[in-house]
Formats: C-alpha cells, sequence, structure tokens
C-alpha cells in the first residue's frame, strides 16, 4: 500500500532557502505548504483515499495476520498518510517553519507561526491543520474518519511545547540550542509547557487521532535511589540496545499490542543475563567531525551468538559501501552471564570493525570491573 511520508512543512521559502548551511537539507527532505496542498488535491483527484494502518491488517487470537477489510468504490486507492518528528526543534527556528500547534477559540487544531517583528499568527500551517481543513471540504478522502499518522520523538519536547525535564533542570550537558532557547525565554515554566502540549494532545484525540506508542526513562542510580535523566517518546539509544536483546518476547507481538491497547496482556521476558553496550563514534563527536568513512569489518559479527552491531549514523555511498555518517556511527553489543563477561565480551567486539577517525570512551561499565 502507498505511504505518503512528510516532515514539518515549510511555510515562508525565502527563510528555508536563504543560503546557510541548512538549505541543502531542508532543500532534500523537507516539503512546503505550496507543494503539500498539490499534492494532497492531485492525490485526490486520482481516487486516493486516507485509511487508517489498523485498516490494513487484522489479527486473530493466535497473532496470525490477515490482510483486513478495506471497502472502497471502483477506481479508489488506499493509501496512508504519516507525519515524522512532530516536536517543531531548535534548529528550526527562524527558517519559515511553524514553532508548535495549538487549539483555536473553535476546538480546532493549528499552528503557530513567529512573523518577523515577533509577532505570532495563528493558522493552518503544517500536515495537521491542512489535511483536517481538506478532508471537512472533501470528507471521501478519509476512509472511515482516518487522520494520518503523527510520530513524536520526544527530542526538544512534542508538538512544538518544551516539556523535557532538562529545560527546568539545566544539567552541565545540555544542549547548546536548548541553552539559547532558555536564554530567549526567561519566563520559560516547564509546567505550563506541558499543560499547552496536554491541550493539544486531548483535542487531538477528541478529533480521532490516539495517541499509543513508547515512553523511554533514562535513568541513573544514585546513593538516594534511581533518579531520572530524561525521558522521551521513542527507544533511547544506546540505552534500548542493551535491553532489547535480552528480550524473550516477540518485538512485533509488543508493539501490535502498544497499537491495540492490550499491552496489560503481554508477559514480557527478559532472559537472565547481562548486556553491555559501546558506542563507536566519530573522533570529534559532538563537536566537528568528518564522515564518509568506509566501515570494515561488519562479518565478523555473522554467526556470533550474543553479539550485535546497531547502526546509527552509517549509509551506503555511491559504491554500495557502507560508509560513517554521522557522530555516533555503532553500538557495539555483547551479553555474559555476568555484567562483567558482557562487558569484557562487548570491548572484545569492538576491535572486530574498524573506519577510519575511530573513537569511543574506555570506561563504560568501569565500575563493574572495580566491584
Amino acid at each position: 500500500m502507498t505511504h505518503v511520508f512528510y516532515h514539518i512543512l515549510i511555510k515562508d521559502t525565502s527563510k528555508a532557502f536563504d543560503g546557510d548551511y541548512k538549505e541543502a537539507d531542508y532543500n532534500q527532505v523537507m516539503t512546503t505548504i505550496d507543494e503539500f496542498n498539490k499534492i494532497t488535491q492531485t492525490m485526490y483527484d486520482k481516487g486516493y483515499v486516507m485509511v487508517s494502518i489498523k485498516d490494513m491488517a487484522k489479527a486473530d487470537e493466535n497473532g496470525n495476520i490477515t490482510a483486513g477489510e478495506i471497502l472502497l468504490p471502483p477506481g479508489k486507492t488506499p493509501f496512508v498518510l504519516s507525519q515524522d518528528d512532530v516536536c517543531y526543534y531548535h534548529y528550526m527556528d527562524g527558517d519559515g517553519f511553524a514553532t508548535k500547534l495549538v487549539v483555536d477559540e473553535e476546538g480546532k487544531i493549528r499552528n503557530e507561526y513567529v512573523e518577523d517583528d515577533g509577532s505570532v499568527s495563528v493558522g493552518d500551517y503544517d500536515m495537521v491543520p491542512l489535511i483536517d481543513r481538506f478532508v471537512e471540504q472533501h470528507p471521501d478522502f478519509s476512509y472511515r474518519g482516518a487522520k494520518g499518522i503523527v510520530a513524536l520523538t520526544g527530542y526538544n519536547g512534542i508538538l512544538g511545547y518544551r516539556t523535557d525535564e532538562s529545560y527546568e533542570t539545566r544539567p552541565a550537558d545540555l544542549d547548546e540550542n536548548k541553552v539559547q532557547w532558555l536564554d530567549a525565554h526567561p519566563d520559560f515554566s516547564l509546567e505550563k509547557e506541558r499543560e499547552g502540549a496536554k491541550k493539544v494532545a486531548d483535542a487531538m484525540k477528541a478529533e480521532g487521532r490516539p495517541f499509543k506508542g513508547i515512553i523511554f526513562f533514562g535513568l541513573m542510580l544514585t546513593p538516594d535511589g534511581p533518579k531520572v535523566l530524561e525521558y522521551n517518546a521513542r527507544f533511547g539509544d544506546p540505552e534500548a540496545q542493551v535491553v532489547l536483546p535480552r528480550m524473550k518476547n516477540d518485538i512485533i507481538d509488543v508493539f501490535e499490542a502498544c497499537i491495540d491497547g492490550t499491552l496489560d496482556q503481554i508477559d514480557l521476558q527478559f532472559e537472565d543475563n547481562a548486556c553491555v553496550c559501546v558506542v563507536l563514534a566519530s573522533d570529534g563527536y559532538p563537536l566537528a567531525y568528518e564522515k564518509g568513512f568506509e566501515i570494515t569489518g561488519m562479518e565478523n559479527f555473522k554467526d556470533k551468538d550474543g553479539y550485535y552491531l546497531f547502526h546509527a549514523g552509517s549509509k551506503f555511498d555511491e559504491n554500495g559501501k557502507i560508509v560513517t555518517n554521522g557522530g555516533r556511527v555503532l553500538g557495539v553489543t555483547a551479553t555474559g552471564k555476568t555484567l562483567k563477561e558482557a562487558r569484557a565480551n562487548a570491548y572484545e567486539a569492538t576491535e572486530w570493525v574498524n573506519f577510519d577517525n575511530k573513537y569511543m570512551r574506555h570506561d563504560i561499565g568501569k565500575a563493574i570491573d572495580e566491584v
């Protein structure tokens, strides 16, 4: 089935394509409001109808998947719509994007946009309100009230609201863009931001957009007990990379239970072992680093039970070779009967794979060896 996918839409092209270092990325992966409207109209004219992913398939009590029943008139074609990272990141500020989702006086979802003079306009500047307005005019474009999928990472908060705890605690290693935003907003209130996000989320749920997914907690043990470092609406990496290899359940069953609202019926089970992950990064990360170096030795992980190589910042180059493409490049993960054994296995495996400017910390789990 066709899947149409968008990032945050560009409202003002003169700001997005102003010749700075972000222009090329915006040009490659972003869509303008005008383009979105033309694409949506063209799809409607050609007989496409938006459906929910839950209409695509169904599962019986044994977990067997069969095709769902989508009853469309002849000549109509189903498709799924989604938008990624509906968080309105700081790096987009001043580049011609909406800044958040809001609820207007009529209870409808709209966007805020900061004008050049600092004033705030409210209107339809992104996918959620734009698709709502289109369906209001063309109700036959939506099958059984399908709304499209909105994906949230939690990075910089959600829906344009700065809901992450780090904005209030301001740890020493707080991202520079968060620091700059906080300096520019001295009246910041985490409670008010969360209230704003909840108001929008409640309105979206009332419109037929259920909120389901993952919440990840980053924890650290302290003499005073466990403390929350952060939480995100996604799997944390590399933190989740030491949890999932130990899980006995089929992860697809767990995801489906999240979607169906039956997670309480899943008996999550984990192996009685330990797991350690060591990140291989590009030297210079997180500041300045080079990319495009070939990664070799990945074949050494083949048929190695209990060893895993998670890709984070890599890609295929024009010759089909896998090369570095980010700061955190690989997560080398290994299990063991004990934490000490898992740590030794993970560090051994870091020697199996190589690339120019490879860098890693050597103190991951150091306390394990000191106990």
